[in-house]
């Protein structure tokens, strides 16, 4: 196996890394247990701060398999880090490996290359990792789900699972104002440029600008990127009613 110390994180990699850690590590301990992973953890507002469900400890038990490389019961930054990074070389295809560009670099005694191609590659899954572990925290949360499904449904206005200009069109006819709020949305969530948004790309979206916002201003906690994903959900529903 390639030690995930020779794989380089790129800053963005480092960014979503740190919110991923951030929203688990409730307490800023440097540690990970159940406690952190509670209902009451997960949401400040809940009616017992202390409660632990059935759900957060299955799901603190499937983080472990992953991230508790000492067994010890408890995942620190350190553990965070590598087991993420190690999970994203297993899932790296073997036929990748065939390939002349990801060779053209190789560390002495290391059996894989850590090129160009292989640094991105893993870079890529680890991002995707993290924004997997973040979805389904903040997914975890019903009145946030609620609010980002219905921002949905009124952007996708045809159900087609594809929210383009058309989408924003009123008999017909797409005024300037829509068209104007339309592309707001677009250079914000249309990851791939394609010119439109697909259901995966708000997601990812929204957490990707909840991360930008709180990164710079205030701790990056569940509760808060809840919060602000809660927030930039309803808007988008407002603005689309108009």
């Amino acid at each position: 196996m390639l030690l995930p110390s020779l794989v380089v994180l790129e800053p963005a990699t480092m960014s979503v890394m740190a919110a991923g850690w951030a929203s688990i590590d409730f307490d800023a301990d440097g540690k990970v247990t159940l406690s952190d992973l509670s209902s009451g953890a997960a949401n400040p507002m809940a009616v017992d701060p202390m409660a632990v469900d059935s759900n957060a400890a299955a799901y603190f038990k499937k983080l472990c398999k992953v991230l508790d490389l000492n067994n010890d019961g408890k995942i620190d930054k350190s553990e965070f880090v590598r087991g993420i990074t190690m999970k994203a070389i297993e899932q790296l295809e073997p036929s990748q490996f065939q390939s002349a560009a990801f060779r053209h670099v190789t560390v002495p005694g290391a059996k894989l290359p850590v090129g160009g191609l292989f640094q991105t590659a893993v870079n890529s899954k680890v991002r995707r990792m993290c924004y997997e572990l973040l979805q389904t925290l903040i997914f975890q949360d019903a009145v946030t789900k609620t609010s980002m499904e219905a921002a949905w449904r009124v952007m996708d206005h045809n159900g087609d699972g594809s929210v383009t200009l058309s989408d924003f069109a009123s008999s017909g006819h797409v005024s300037l104002a829509a068209a104007s709020y339309f592309e707001s949305l677009r250079l914000h969530l249309d990851l791939n440029g394609d010119g439109a948004i697909e259901k995966a790309e708000f997601i990812k979206g929204l957490i990707l600008k909840v991360i930008e916002v709180l990164d710079a201003t205030q701790p990056l906690y569940m509760g808060r990127m809840r919060s602000e994903i809660k927030g930039m959900a309803d808007h988008i529903t407002t603005m689309c009613k108009r």
